[in-house]
């Protein structure tokens, strides 16, 4: 059975966009606020999003890649899709009045070209900080867009969450599981 790096992956990608790691093409550091896991429910969403914007990685293998060695080999290449949510809050008055909600949909599309000239640079996802191979090949990812944004919550709850997914695509090697 292949292993492939899903945690390095994470790992990496959330140090180069929150902690502004990486070489040339990076990301200030304080522009997103730490990572934000799934399965949180909506009131810590919200308080979370309040700190500032929140970014949470997915890493889904889509299938094996047509560049991979034979099917015997101790190397098997996979396509991968990898998104990056960033979630920023919008109180009441963003969304009330239309220049403050403007003023966020245009920062959360700014997001768009700093995440991907960060992710998109040569050599920013080859390891972590503490070492560990992300075996992503060529240690960068293609960008395949981001769509509009969502606006997640109810009106009533007081506040909602912007969200908006940028979408990325990978080749990543697994190798035999150890």
């Amino acid at each position: 059975m292949a292993n492939i790096q899903a945690a390095a992956i994470i790992t990496r990608i959330q140090e180069v966009v929150d902690s502004g790691k990486g070489t040339l093409r990076t990301i200030a550091t304080g522009t997103y606020t730490d990572n934000w896991p799934a399965g949180l429910d909506e009131a810590e969403n919200q308080r979370r999003a309040f700190e500032g914007p929140r970014t949470r990685v997915n890493v889904m293998v889509t299938g094996r890649s047509p560049n991979s060695p034979p099917i015997n080999s101790n190397l098997i290449i996979y396509d991968a899709t990898i998104t990056v949510v960033v979630s920023r809050l919008l109180d009441r008055e963003k969304q009330i009045a239309p220049d403050d909600y403007n003023a966020v949909q245009a920062a959360a599309m700014a997001d768009a070209d700093i995440i991907r000239q960060a992710l998109e640079w040569p050599d920013n996802l080859k390891q972590t900080e503490a070492g560990a191979v992300t075996d992503i090949v060529s240690g960068m990812l293609r960008w395949d867009g981001t769509p509009p944004s969502a606006v997640i919550g109810q009106v009533n709850d007081g506040a909602q969450r912007l969200e908006t997914t940028h979408s990325f695509s990978a080749q990543v090697i697994a190798r035999p599981a150890t």
